[in-house]
C-alpha cells in the first residue's frame, strides 16, 4: 500500500537562539552567548520516547536521538553522514524528498505525513512524520527537524479491520440474501447490498432502523411478525425463524423467509440480531409454474402452426397435435395409430427411411429432412421436419417428430429460381442483340450505299434488297431480344387500352382463323396506361397469336380489359395500389407445370421446327416487366390458358397523339458541323459518309476523350455531336457532360443499341435527350439529325 500525500501544516517554524552544539554542527553561524536553551533542548531531544532527525537542508543526517536509532535498529556512526531517504522505502522516496522541498522552499513551514520506513534489517516501518523547517535568530533557515513515531501495529489493526469489513462485504456480495445486523439497544439496523438488488431500494431510500422495517411489512403480516420477533427476544434462545411478506421499491410485496440469531450479554439479555432475509417469491412461482407448465404446453403445441407429434418406437403416431388438420387435413385422431411412413410420397420414402435409420442408431440422435406428405384431399404438401430420438425418455419412449408446411415457401423459392435465370438468359440475350445491332448498322448502311451505285432493274439491285429485307427481319429479330431482356428503349405515352383493342381488332381477326371466335369484353371506364404503344401492340398480337396456335381444331379467344386494386404483399409481387389488366384467354390445350416451368425462356417453342421463333412470349415478358408490370399465367392440360397482363393504372387521360410516322421522303441534308464519335470504326465509317454525302461537314473521333481532343483543334463550331454512349476511355453521357461544363453549344444525339446511362428507370428516355436507335438506315440516320438541329 502506497502512503497517500502528506496533508500539510501552517505550525508555527521552531526558533533557535543558537545552532546545533559544535559535537552536532557542519557548518553555519557561530553560536550565541546564551547556551542554557540549547542544552535543555539536547537533553529533550535525546530523551525523547519519539524518534527524532535533524538533517541538513541537503537532506544529509545531522543528528539522531536513541529512539530514532532503536526504531530503525543503527547505530550513530551507522547513521552520521547519511541522508535521510536512505531510510526511506523506495516507492516513498519520492513523496518523503516532495515534502522535503515543501520545507526547504519555505512553501510549507510544517509537514506531516505516513510513510514506510527500514530497518537496518530490511523490514518496512509504517512511520508517522512530523517536520518542522528550524530558522535561526534571524529567521534563516538552518535545518529540518523530525519527529518520527512508529505506526506499524497501528496500521495493522486498520489493515485487520478493512480486511475483516471487505470479507463481510464480499460475504454479502457471495449471497443473494438480504443480510442485516442490528444493534439492539440503540434500534439501529443495516442491511447489506441485496436491499438494492433483490428489493430494488437505493441507498437513500433506506433508513438504517428498525422502524423503517416495520414499515415494510405487509399489513396483514405486522402483527403477527412482532410478536413472533418478541418471543424469540424475550426467550433464551438465539434464533428466529418467520416468514412474511416485505414491500418492494416498486411497491410489490415480496415473499420472504427471515433467519436470525440473537447474541446476548452476561444477564441473558438480546443486544445484537444478525441474519438474513431469503426472498421466497421465486420459490412460489415455481410452485405455480410447475402448476401451469403442463396446461401451457399443452396450449402452445395445440396452438401452435407447426405440426408436432410423437411416433412410438414401431413408427405409429402416438400423438398428433391439432395442427395437423390444417397442415394435412386430417383430425388427430385419425391419424393415431397409424404409420408415419403411410403418409410420405413414394419418391421420397427411400430417403425419408434412410435418414430415420441414421436417427435410430442412438438416443438423443435428431436429423431433419424434407419430404412430400399427403394431404386428405389427396394433392402433397412439403413437409420440412425435424426428428429426435427420445426413446430412452420414459414419457416419449419414441420420435418426437416437429414438422412445418413449406409448400408455399418452396414454390416461391422455384418462383425466385426461375426469375435469377430469367435474368441472366436476358442478360445474355441483351449484350448478343447489343452486338447485332452494331453489325446490322453497318449492313444496312453499306447496303444502302451500293443499291445507289447499282442500276435499277439489274440482278444486283434485286440482291441487295433481299440483302436489305433480310437485314430488316434481323433487326426485328434483335429488338425481340431487347424488349426480352428488358434494355429497349421505351417511348411511352399516356394510352387506353380499351382503345388500343378497338383499334386493333380488325387485325386480329385477320390473324385469327375461320374456327376460332374472338370475343373482346372492355371496361366500361377507359383503361389508362403509361406505356409505349408499339411494345403494347406487341404484346397483344402476340399473345393472340399464342392462343390462335394453342387451339388447332378451333375455339373460343378472349380478349378482356379491368381493373383491380392489388395490396401489399400480394402475390405477382408488385406494390401496391391499382393496376389495369389485359388478359387474353383461350380454350386451347393448355400447358402442364413443365411447359409453365420454361414458359417465358427465349427460344423454348413447343412448336414443330420452322413453326416459331420462341421468342414470342419472353418478348411480351420482358416488355410487360420493362413497363412496371407484371405477367401471370392460368393453365393446365386439356382446359386453355389465360395471360393476364398487370400494368400501373395512370391517373390522367391520354393528352396529345401518337406521332405519325416519317413517310418514305428522302431525308433533307444540310452544310451543318457534325461531330460522329463512335468507338466502333466501320459504323462510325457508315455514318460519317452518310452525312458527308447530303452536305454536312463532319469531324469523327472513335470515344469522348478523343472527341474532346477534336473540338479543341477545330477551328469553327460544331452544330451537332452525334454520339455513341457506351465507349471506352470515356462514353457518351460523360462527354456531353464535359462540353456542357465547357460552355460548347452543339446539340446532342446518341445512338445506341441499348443503353442504360442514356435512358432512365427500365430504359424509359431521360427528358431532354435525343436517341437514334441502332440499327439505322440512311433515311432514318439524315432524318433524326435534321430534327434535332432544327428543333
Amino acid at each position: 500500500m502506497r502512503a497517500s500525500s502528506p496533508p500539510m501544516s501552517s505550525r508555527t517554524p521552531v526558533l533557535l537562539p543558537g545552532a546545533l552544539p559544535p559535537s552536532a554542527q557542519s557548518s553555519g553561524p557561530a553560536a550565541p552567548a546564551e547556551t542554557s536553551l540549547p542544552a535543555l533542548f539536547v537533553a529533550a531531544f535525546e530523551s525523547s520516547p519519539v524518534g527524532m532527525s535533524i538533517c541538513s537542508l541537503e537532506g544529509e543526517l545531522l543528528r539522531v536521538n536513541p529512539a530514532y536509532r532503536e526504531m530503525f535498529g543503527l547505530s550513530e556512526e551507522e547513521v552520521r553522514g547519511q541522508h535521510f531517504r536512505t531510510r526511506v522505502h523506495p516507492e516513498d522516496r519520492y513523496q518523503a524528498m516532495w515534502a522535503h522541498a515543501e520545507l526547504v522552499s519555505g512553501r510549507q513551514r510544517a509537514v506531516k505525513y505516513e510513510r514506510r520506513s527500514l530497518h537496518r534489517d530490511g523490514r518496512e516501518v509504517w512511520t508517522e512524520v512530523s517536520a518542522s523547517l528550524v530558522l535561526g535568530p534571524a529567521g534563516e533557515p538552518l535545518h529540518v527537524l523530525s519527529h518520527l513515531m512508529d505506526v506499524s501495529e497501528r496500521r495493522q489493526r486498520q489493515q485487520a479491520l478493512l480486511d475483516a469489513e471487505e470479507r463481510l462485504r464480499m460475504l454479502g456480495r457471495a449471497t443473494k440474501d438480504l443480510v442485516w445486523d442490528w444493534d439492539i439497544p440503540s434500534g439501529e439496523l443495516r442491511w447489506n447490498e441485496a436491499m438494492q438488488t433483490m428489493l430494488g431500494y437505493s441507498p437513500h431510500e433506506v433508513q438504517p432502523s428498525l422502524a423503517w422495517w416495520e414499515a415494510q411489512l405487509h399489513p396483514d403480516d405486522l402483527a403477527r411478525v412482532l410478536a413472533s420477533l418478541d418471543r424469540a427476544l424475550q426467550g433464551e434462545g438465539h434464533a428466529w425463524v418467520d416468514e412474511y411478506r416485505f414491500r418492494r421499491a416498486d411497491g410489490s410485496y415480496a415473499a420472504v423467509l427471515d433467519r436470525g440469531y440473537f447474541l446476548r450479554d452476561a444477564q441473558g439479555q438480546a443486544v445484537r440480531g444478525i441474519g438474513a432475509m431469503m426472498d421466497l417469491s421465486e420459490r412460489r412461482a415455481a410452485e405455480e409454474r410447475l402448476r401451469k407448465s403442463e396446461e401451457y404446453f399443452r396450449a402452445l403445441i395445440e396452438n401452435a402452426r407447426d405440426l408436432v407429434a410423437v411416433l412410438d418406437a414401431q413408427g405409429r403416431f402416438a400423438y398428433v397435435s391439432p395442427a395437423v388438420t390444417r397442415v394435412l387435413g386430417f383430425s388427430s385422431e385419425q391419424m393415431v395409430g397409424h404409420r408415419g411412413f403411410d403418409f410420405v410420397h413414394p419418391e421420397d420414402l427411400s430417403a425419408v427411411r434412410a435418414r430415420l435409420e441414421e436417427c435410430s442408431r442412438a438416443p438423443g440422435n435428431a436429423v431433419t429432412v424434407e419430404y412430400r406428405a399427403r394431404h386428405r384431399d389427396g394433392s402433397w404438401r412439403t413437409l420440412e421436419t425435424y426428428w429426435w430420438n427420445q426413446t430412452h425418455h420414459p414419457a416419449m419412449a419414441g420420435f418426437v417428430v416437429n414438422a412445418r408446411d413449406v409448400t408455399q415457401q418452396r414454390a416461391l423459392e422455384e418462383q425466385f429460381r426461375q426469375a435469377q435465370k430469367m435474368e441472366a438468359v436476358g442478360r445474355l440475350a441483351g449484350g448478343v442483340a447489343h452486338d447485332f445491332n452494331n453489325l446490322l448498322t453497318i449492313i444496312t448502311a453499306h447496303t444502302d450505299f451500293a443499291r445507289e451505285e447499282v442500276a435499277a432493274g439489274s440482278q444486283a439491285r434485286e440482291d441487295l434488297a433481299v440483302v436489305a429485307d433480310t437485314a430488316q427481319r434481323a433487326v426485328r429479330l434483335t429488338r425481340q431480344l431487347l424488349a426480352f431482356s428488358r434494355r429497349q428503349v421505351l417511348q411511352p405515352a399516356l394510352l387506353d387500352l380499351n382503345e388500343k383493342v378497338r383499334g386493333l381488332e380488325g387485325m386480329l381477326r385477320r390473324l385469327l382463323s375461320e374456327d376460332i371466335v374472338l370475343a373482346t369484353e372492355l371496361a366500361r371506364t377507359p383503361s389508362r396506361v403509361w406505356a409505349d404503344p408499339g411494345q403494347v401492340d406487341q404484346v397483344l398480337m402476340n399473345l393472340v397469336v399464342n392462343a390462335r396456335d394453342a387451339m388447332p381444331h378451333g375455339g373460343l379467344l378472349g380478349v378482356e380489359t379491368s381493373e383491380v386494386a392489388l395490396a401489399q404483399g400480394n402475390a405477382a409481387g408488385l406494390p401496391a395500389g391499382p393496376y389495369v389488366v389485359l388478359s387474353v384467354r383461350d380454350t386451347g390445350i393448355g400447358m402442364d407445370a413443365a411447359t409453365r416451368a420454361r414458359l417465358f425462356e427465349p427460344f423454348f417453342t413447343t412448336k414443330a421446327a420452322g413453326k416459331g421463333t420462341g421468342l414470342g412470349l419472353s418478348t411480351v415478358y420482358g416488355i410487360v416487366q420493362q413497363s412496371g408490370g407484371a405477367l401471370e399465367v392460368e393453365s393446365s392440360p386439356g382446359a386453355g390458358s389465360t395471360f393476364r397482363v398487370l400494368l400501373p393504372r395512370a391517373p390522367a387521360a391520354p393528352q396529345g397523339t401518337e406521332d405519325e410516322a416519317d413517310g418514305a421522303h428522302p431525308a433533307p441534308g444540310g452544310h451543318e458541323t457534325v461531330l460522329v464519335v463512335e468507338d466502333e470504326a466501320p459504323v462510325r465509317g457508315a455514318a460519317c459518309r452518310i452525312l458527308e454525302r447530303q452536305g454536312y461537314r463532319v469531324l469523327e473521333a472513335k470515344h469522348g476523350a478523343d472527341a474532346l481532343q477534336v473540338l479543341a483543334a477545330h477551328d469553327g463550331p460544331v452544330h451537332l455531336v452525334l454520339t455513341d454512349v457506351v465507349m471506352p476511355e470515356m462514353g457518351g453521357a460523360e462527354l456531353v457532360r464535359e462540353l456542357r461544363a465547357r460552355g460548347v453549344p452543339a446539340r446532342v444525339l446518341f445512338m445506341s443499341g441499348y443503353s442504360e446511362e442514356a435512358v432512365a428507370t427500365r430504359g424509359v428516355l431521360v427528358e431532354g435527350v435525343g436517341l437514334l436507335e441502332k440499327p439505322f438506315d440512311l433515311q432514318v440516320l439524315l432524318r433524326r439529325v435534321r430534327e434535332v438541329l432544327d428543333a
